[in-house]
This record gives structure tokens, sequence and C-alpha cells, in this order.
């Protein structure tokens, strides 16, 4: 970047300009530098082969994740979950949205990625029809993205109830509504589609006025897989619960075991079981707090 345009710039940076190709036209449009498509396209070459790199050797997940057009060697640091401890600044960042819609947004964001496994675009996509009431169970319907297929989850205690009271009030009129519009969540000029999540969660950790730690959403993911395999659900139910098409052993084995939620031991004997196909609930609905199942 320096031998390009004599500018230095960081890894959150080529982060920030991948997310949206728009901010990388910007970048260059700020530097008097040639818009052409070529042009583009060699900005975005270096940014990918910084991006690679950085992901190469420190094996930066949480990055990787919220970029599938980044070709980077697979990551060998341990995909991690959440522990109890690093959940309560979280918790504090969500009641410290200082609108009532900012908060709302974090509230959804949080509910669907710790108490349902949704991915990023996931959540993006979910809209209020997307969830049914069964008394004891509240379940969403996962719509399914990139590597992972769609399916019916319900959600743990106490994101359950926290989702009836968004749930609330909406009429069926609103059915095809999304949780989370485009004008709750950004600005003008900010990223657009599954990005503008990320994006909001990016801007409200920088407002002065905001505590806790903001999440990172691929590890609140993993933190909803390590919970119910620590509870031992039915691995074939969770299989089919997390959505995901690539072998499950070979995607989420070694975070479990590095969470603390089995040991490899444990893990063997708790992935044996069978193949079929599970009916509804995919899996059961526990409450990690009391240790218990509902």
């Amino acid at each position: 970047m320096r031998d390009r345009w004599y500018d230095d710039i960081d890894v959150d940076g080529c982060i920030y300009l991948l997310r949206d190709g728009g901010k990388i036209r910007t970048y260059l449009q700020a530097r008097t530098a040639d818009l052409s498509k070529p042009s583009l396209n060699a900005t975005r070459r270096i940014l990918n082969r910084c991006a690679s790199h950085v992901i190469g050797q420190k094996g930066a997940l949480e990055w990787a994740e919220e970029l599938p057009e980044v070709f980077y060697p697979a990551a060998k640091a341990p995909r991690r979950a959440y522990n109890a401890s690093e959940l309560i600044p979280i918790d504090d960042w969500v009641h410290s949205r200082p609108r009532r819609e900012s908060r709302r947004v974090a509230c959804i964001i949080v509910s669907l990625a710790l108490g349902a496994g949704m991915s990023t675009e996931e959540i993006y996509h979910c809209r209020y029809g997307d969830f049914t009431d069964f008394g004891a169970v509240l379940a969403v319907h996962a719509r399914g993205g990139r590597g992972i297929t769609p399916r019916t989850v319900p959600l743990t205690a106490p994101f359950d109830d926290l989702m009836r009271r968004v749930l609330d009030g909406v009429g069926e009129d609103r059915r095809d509504e999304p949780l989370v519009k485009p004008n709750s969540a950004r600005r003008r000029n900010d990223a657009t589609g599954p990005h503008l999540i990320s994006d909001f969660i990016h801007r409200t950790s920088e407002n002065p006025s905001s505590t806790g730690h903001a999440p990172t959403l691929p590890r609140l993911r993993y933190t909803w897989i390590a919970d119910h395999a620590a509870e031992r659900v039915d691995f074939n139910h969770l299989v089919y619960a997390t959505g995901s098409i690539q072998p499950f052993t070979h995607t989420f084995r070694s975070m479990i075991i590095e969470s603390g939620a089995l040991t490899e031991v444990e893990y063997r004997e708790w992935a044996k079981g069978n193949r079929d196909e599970p009916d509804y609930p995919p899996l059961r609905v526990v409450e990690p707090r009391a240790g218990g199942e509902v």
C-alpha cells in the first residue's frame, strides 16, 4: 500500500475496505487515484493479500468468517467460544445503547446468535414471520446462507423470552418485514446487506457512551454450540441445528475441546450417535445457567 499510494494501512483498515466494494472506490477517490475497473481489481487483490497473510499467520477467524471473498489459507487457531465472564461485558454493551432502536437491534443480534446459533447472514435475512411459538418453545426458521443449510431451531433461555418481547404486538401484516431494517442499523454511506450488522457492531463499539465490549458474531455462534455440547444434547440434533454443510467434526471439534465443554475422550463418545435425520425439535432446549434441561 505504501509503494502504490504512499500510504500505510493497518489490518483493520484492510478488513474495513474489503467488507464493502464502495469503500475501496471512496478510498481511491480520496487519493485521486485511477477509478477504472482494473485499478479497483488491483486494489482488491492487494487488500486480499494483506488480509490473507494475517489470517494465515495469526489465525484471525473472526475476520475470516466475515470476509467470504478473501481467499485465505486454513487458519490453525481454535475457533473460540466465549466463557461466562466474557459474556458479562457483552450484556453491558447491549444495555448501554443510548437509543431504544439501537438497544433493540443489539438485543436481536445477540439473542439470535447466542440463543439459536444463527450466522450474520441469517440474522440479516430473518423476518418476523420466521418465528413459531409452541408455548414451551419459541422456534426460529433460520434461512441458511453461505455454507449453512436452512433449518428450524428452538431458542435457548433466556433468549426465547427476550425475542418474545421483540415479537409482542407484531401483526400478521408484518410477517415479511425484516427484524433488522436497513434504516435501523445503518446511516448513509454505511455498509449494505449482511455487512450492515457487523458495521452496526463496529460503530456502536466506537461510541464514547458505550460500555462493555461488542461481540464477535462467529464467537457467539461457537458459544451456542459449545454450551449444547457441554449439556450432551444429541450429537446428530446439534449437527442439524448448526446447519453446517462442512463435516461437523472438522469444523467444530477443536473449538468444543478448546472451550472445555468436552474432553477429547468425551467428544469421541458423544459423537457416536445415529445418523438419522432428527425430527422437530432439532435439539433439546437447555438452560446453561441452571445446567438442566427443559
